[in-house]
């Protein structure tokens, strides 16, 4: 990555622009996820602070979705399996 990724914080999202791919990601501050998540590119986001941290638990992701540079699925990198 040789762009920034911006983070805009709100009392309800926070939102992450990667600028080299114009990319953006929501992440929504709720309690809980949505009942019928559709999958796709991103999943669904859901996160809260503990302390200074942002946690994010996301569910729906497709196939198309890699978590690292290396082309990892996201169930093999899922630690809950």
């Amino acid at each position: 990555m040789t762009q920034a990724m911006y983070f805009v914080q709100g009392p309800k999202e926070v939102v992450m622009i990667l600028a080299s791919k114009q990319e953006i990601r929501h992440v929504y501050l709720t309690d809980k996820h949505s009942p019928n998540v559709k999958t796709s590119w991103y999943g669904e986001s859901i996160g809260h602070y503990d302390d200074d941290a942002l946690v994010v638990d996301t569910i729906g992701l497709d196939d198309r979705t890699l978590v690292d540079g290396f082309g990892t699925p996201p169930h093999q990198a899922d630690s809950r399996d």
